[in-house]
């Protein structure tokens, strides 16, 4: 042992000769290297709500947009709409229906109802179901024998207008007839039937396969929509073979010196100056003011004031017309969409003008001018043609045509002139045009 101490202290250098170690520095050294020779760590995966929500969010981002829903009207009730609107005429010696008409003050029935009574004898009477009648007096304003129609009206209002249908029905359409027969004729009743045929005579009358009884003279005849199509008159006798067929006046009739009655009516005798007409009567929901001396053409939904004269089979430079009538409005339709269906109902009739200078009426939100491309009749035209027959517009013809809404209904106001400067020169016309509000 003594020998191997020997050897290996003999083996080292004197101690005076040693260096120093630097243990810091060492140690800094060797915590470098390390950290130098550690591996990349793996990025830690996300944590689950950060997953989540960004599954969320993408979900979102994906999904479709959804299509609104389409609004849908309820059907209208054609046997609430009678129940409603039709009334019971009462005289001394006999009983019959009416139609409430116009205004709450107006009711047409046939002439036949009330053909030699005095205003005195008149009783008109409406009930709902459930309640006592209400009655009021009346004095009749207008007659036609030719078409056995009047219109009366009344001393206090009663119920709400029915609304009128312009174009006839067809063979096969159902008729639902409201009225007060004489046998039950205390409260309303209600039948069927349907069109069979059209006696095209003086007076259009529609054919219904179903009797028309005493009684029900002056109700209404609905179609499925609730729109006045005909006026109960008579049925055929046994003379005629007569049976289960009735006879209605068709609303086409309603019309001319009818309508106008119902204008002068509600407008008042007639004064010096412009005179106001509140055509809400006639279905249009809308004031126009005639300029004096201007003639009148009206329907149930329509109304033009013509210049003296002016003709539209004769169209000179003096020509003039201006007016305004209703449509019913399809869902969701704007003003650019009525005109354009306005357009296309006239069977390519028309030729449209593009002009940036038309001035819009008040209330109106779209217009357009068009140019009758040659002498026409616009027997597709059914905002014209089913209320004033066929229409016939002559070669060059310059219309202007402007739509608004009110009421929910589309209103279309016009100019008719013989050049593009005479409409022009007309604007002031449509001002004259004014809407009621909704």
């Amino acid at each position: 042992m003594l020998v191997v101490v020997a050897t290996l202290v003999t083996g080292c250098a004197p101690s005076d000769s040693l260096p120093t170690p630097d243990i810091h520095a060492t140690v800094k050294a060797a915590v470098q290297q390390a950290l130098a020779d550690r591996p990349t760590p793996t990025p830690a995966a996300p944590g689950i709500q950060a997953t989540v929500k960004a599954a969320v969010q993408q979900a979102l981002a994906d999904r479709p947009t959804p299509t609104p829903a389409a609004v849908t009207k309820e059907p209208p009730d054609p046997y609430a709409i009678a129940a409603a609107s039709v009334v019971r005429i009462e005289t001394a010696s006999r009983s019959g229906s009416g139609t409430m008409l116009g205004d709450s003050r107006h009711v047409v029935t046939n002439r036949h109802v009330i053909e030699g009574v005095s205003a005195e004898e008149l009783k008109v009477s409406h009930a709902r179901e459930g309640e006592a009648p209400r009655v009021t007096g009346a004095s009749v304003i207008y007659e036609a024998a030719l078409w056995d129609l009047a219109l009366l009206r009344l001393d206090d209002p009663l119920g709400p207008p029915i609304k009128v249908e312009r174009k006839l029905p067809l063979i096969g359409d159902s008729i639902i007839i409201g009225g007060f027969p004489g046998v039950g004729g205390d409260t309303l009743t209600v039948t069927t039937g349907t069109v069979a045929g059209f006696d095209l005579g003086v007076s259009t009358r529609i054919k219904i396969d179903a009797a028309i009884f005493p009684g029900n003279s002056g109700g209404a005849a609905l179609d499925s929509n609730g729109r006045l199509v005909g006026i109960p008159t008579t049925s055929a006798t046994p003379e005629e073979g007569g049976g289960a067929l009735g006879f209605l006046l068709s609303a086409d009739l309603l019309r001319g010196a009818l309508t106008e009655a119902l204008l002068n009516d509600i407008s008042g005798d007639k004064a010096a100056g412009d005179r106001p007409y509140p055509i809400s009567v006639l279905g249009v929901p809308a004031v126009v003011t005639v300029p004096e001396g201007w003639d009148i053409v009206s329907a149930m939904g329509y109304l033009d004031a013509r210049r003296p004269g002016s003709d539209p089979r004769a169209v000179d430079s003096e020509f003039r017309v201006f007016g305004v009538f209703a449509l019913d409005l399809l869902p969701g339709e704007s003003g650019e969409g009525v005109l354009d269906r306005l357009i296309q109902e006239s069977s390519g009739a028309f030729a449209l003008i593009t002009r940036n200078d038309i001035d819009l009426p008040s209330g109106f939100t779209d217009t357009i001018l068009v140019k009758t491309e040659e002498r026409v009749e616009l027997s597709d035209l059914e905002t014209r043609t089913s209320v004033l027959g066929n229409w016939i517009a002559d070669s060059g013809l310059i219309t202007r045509f402007a739509a608004g809404h009110a009421n929910g209904q589309a209103v279309i106001a016009f100019i008719e002139s013989s050049s593009i400067g005479a409409s022009r020169d007309a604007d002031e016309l449509l001002t004259r045009i004014q809407l009621l509000d909704d």
